[in-house]
């Protein structure tokens, strides 16, 4: 576990520094701000085909997202974003949630001739960070968190040049067993975010 995060760190550390390198350098890219809001699931299974057959399903955990991001170049951005889902009862006495946080790098392969005017934009997202499981019954909330790999790909479908949709799917690693879902010895999640996107 400690390799891959060593490896993630690095990876994010030259995405960033080779994209700062470019946008001192490129005159035609436009670094900016950008807000998402989104939907979002976190799907109980680390199958991508059972998790997009899920969606809908008790068994997931449903909630919003807000993400706030930077272009560094016009194929690079960097972001932060956290999701606040409500996840399936145990009992009629027992409710769950889950909050997930991370940083993230995401990479625009169709915007690295410089142009980020087209409508369909798809990225790759690596990402590392957190996710807290809560579980509350009769009053008493308990809590555990843990270490949170994210690596998936998603598609901005920009309608203007400042306002579009976004929607996205990641592969999540969890590092503690407390997070097996449904009696399962798998901590693999598949979530699932479909919003709006605004680019100052």
């Amino acid at each position: 576990m400690k390799r891959i995060l060593v490896l993630v760190s690095v990876l994010v550390l030259q995405f960033s520094m080779g994209g700062l390198a470019l946008a001192a350098d490129g005159d035609d890219s436009k670094p900016g701000l950008y807000l998402q809001g989104a939907f979002a699931m976190q799907a109980t299974t680390g199958n991508v085909k059972t998790a997009l057959e899920s969606v809908g399903s008790s068994s997931n955990f449903y909630g919003g997202s807000l993400a706030v991001g930077y272009f560094i170049t016009d194929w690079l951005a960097v972001q932060g974003r956290v999701q606040l889902l409500s996840g399936p009862s145990q009992s009629s006495l027992v409710t769950t949630w889950n909050m997930l946080y991370s940083g993230a790098v995401k990479v625009y392969p169709l915007n690295l001739g410089g142009s980020d005017d087209g409508f369909l934009q798809p990225y790759g997202i690596i990402g590392i960070g957190g996710q807290t499981l809560f579980a509350s019954a009769g009053g008493f909330t308990d809590s555990t968190t843990a270490f949170l790999l994210e690596v998936g790909g998603g598609l901005d479908l920009m309608l203007t040049q400042d306002f579009g949709l976004f929607g996205e799917v990641t592969y999540e690693y969890l590092n503690d067993s407390d997070y097996s879902f449904n009696d399962s010895t798998s901590t693999n999640a598949i979530g699932l975010n479909v919003g709006i996107s605004y680019r100052f």
